[in-house]
């Protein structure tokens, strides 16, 4: 009974894992980059608060990183790297073919959902906006979001993408189990 439980919590957890929604979001105007992952962790960089730290979010625990601190610099720049007693040799065996590499990546491509995407961009330059103009018309036909050319020097991006691990494997699975 309690290997059946404990299978059980198991397999939810599992669930879980593949159906957590993994999303990336970049925005200029309020000025951030955040990755976070179905409420479990999430990393994100606002450049407002200063250019080298990322905030850390991991099952509710926050924390702040400074990137261009290192906890032993001071032995880690003393410290002279060694040599690799013996080399390995490089085993090379047959990998995927590239018609079904290709086909992996493109499937695993298309289990990216874009929720939202708003660009407006400004080249300073009226002949390279007259010219991307009807570019961006036809991608606002095509994609969904919005493509803007402006000839106002502004330059903004919100962009949030999302994502499945259960989609990824499956995108994976599919392809290997139908390689020709």
């Amino acid at each position: 009974m309690v290997i059946l439980i404990v299978f059980g919590l198991l397999f939810l957890l599992l669930g879980w894992v593949l159906l957590a929604v993994f999303r990336m979001e970049v925005d200029s105007m309020q000025g951030f980059i955040r990755v976070e992952w179905g409420g479990l962790a999430g990393v994100a960089w606002v450049p407002a608060d200063a250019w080298d730290v990322l905030h850390l979010r991991v099952l509710g625990m926050r924390r702040q990183i400074r990137l261009g601190e290192h906890p032993n610099q001071a032995a880690a720049v003393d410290e002279a790297p060694e040599e690799p007693a013996n080399k390995r040799k490089r085993h090379k065996g047959k990998g995927l073919p590239i018609k079904t590499t290709v086909r992996m990546v493109l499937r695993v491509l298309r289990t990216f959902r874009v929720r939202r995407c708003r660009i407006l961009w400004d080249s300073d330059d009226f002949v390279w906006n007259a010219w991307a103009w009807p570019v961006a018309c036809f991608l606002n036909t095509q994609i969904h979001g919005s493509v803007r050319i402006n000839f106002i020097g502004k330059r903004d991006i919100h962009l949030v993408v999302e994502n499945r691990l259960g989609r990824i494997v499956w995108a994976v699975l599919r392809t290997m189990a139908f390689k020709q």
